[in-house]
């Protein structure tokens, strides 16, 4: 019986991509580069590419390595910098305004003495 090693390298992918995004919809992300993700990523793609090189009929090998390139291409673009300046629990907010849900402008001088919740959510992939 002989292994499958696009079948390997498409679910080491898989698994890898599905604890990443659960961590992620759950905001619990790495702060620096996470490499045992990426490291994980390229042995299931290698391994996808190794069983397209030996020529196995594997219909996974190419999944695992189209799969394993896009994700491995995210990871090494979307890196998400965390400055030293960063707003922590108890300080003041920078000055700004925006517009609101309403599409009405409001300003940051308008929130001084309130105690609010402010939440800025930006994708990591």
């Amino acid at each position: 019986m002989m292994i499958d090693l696009g079948l390997i390298g498409l679910l080491l992918v898989v698994v890898t991509a599905g604890v990443w995004f659960t961590r992620a919809w759950r905001v619990h992300i790495p702060k620096a580069t996470p490499y045992p993700f990426i490291a994980v990523l390229v042995i299931g793609t290698v391994l996808g590419a190794l069983a397209l090189y030996q020529g196995t009929a594997s219909s996974y090998a190419g999944w695992a390595v189209g799969m394993g390139v896009f994700l491995l291409y995210l990871f090494m673009t979307g890196g998400q910098k965390v400055s030293e300046k960063m707003i922590r629990i108890g300080d003041s907010i920078p000055a700004f305004s925006g517009i609101d849900a309403d599409g009405n402008p409001f300003d940051s001088a308008d929130l001084a003495g309130k105690r609010i919740l402010i939440k800025f959510f930006r994708g990591y992939w």
